[in-house]
């Protein structure tokens, strides 16, 4: 077996997955299965309010859109989920999708799919996540690019001096007070009064203070 497909079962054998059925003999197969792959089982019936947070894969079985409500599922999944469904419905897949499930097994459960199931809904929840800090950073320096930016400009228009004056002052004053240059800008545009700029070069600092 290669490296990738023993680093796979060692990951499947490490999953502790929750399932989310009526006690019968279509839950009982879908344990087997999953304990066949190597997986730990716990099974919960009705479908709790609250997951516990060792649980690292769900199976679910879903009757209609009302799991969309639950405190768990609410503002997106924290683990993949695999849904069981009852009919297929355009609505109810809508909705499980638009919460982040990740998988769909449907009913009457077989075990075949099982695995290919659990190991394609990791996998497309581990990329969204991935993708989803991706734009959270890219967010957060769009966000810190623009603040930078109002700085520079309320630094011009107070103290008449260059863009480029500006941006070096605070980055100068960001580095000798070992803050980051989003904070040094934050600081200057939450200033109330209309500022005026003494810069020491000697000590490379900018002192903001009332305009007379």
């Amino acid at each position: 077996m290669s490296k990738a497909g023993e680093a796979l079962l060692r990951e499947l054998r490490s999953l502790r997955v929750l399932v989310l059925h009526p006690s019968d003999q279509e839950r009982s197969e879908l344990v087997n299965q999953l304990k066949r792959i190597g997986c730990t089982v716990s099974v919960e019936w009705p479908i709790p309010t609250t997951i516990d947070p060792e649980i690292n894969m769900i199976f679910c079985l879903v009757e209609d859109a009302s799991i969309v409500t639950l405190p768990w599922v609410r503002p997106h999944l924290a683990v993949p989920v695999v849904a069981i469904a009852q009919f297929e419905h355009p609505t109810v897949i809508r909705s499980l999708l638009e919460i982040g499930v990740t998988g769909f097994i449907g009913k009457p459960i077989r075990t075949f799919g099982v695995l290919t199931a659990l190991i394609m809904a990791r996998s497309i929840h581990r990329y969204e996540r991935i993708q989803s800090a991706k734009i959270a950073k890219l967010k957060e320096s769009l966000k810190s690019h623009r603040i930078i930016g109002q700085a520079v400009q309320t630094l011009c228009r107070a103290n008449d001096i260059g863009e480029g004056e500006a941006y070096e002052l605070i980055r100068r004053q960001a580095t000798s007070k070992r803050l980051s240059m989003y904070v040094i800008s934050e600081s200057i545009i939450n200033t109330s009064e209309l500022l005026t700029l003494e810069t020491h070069k000697s000590s490379n600092t900018i002192q903001l203070r009332s305009k007379k």
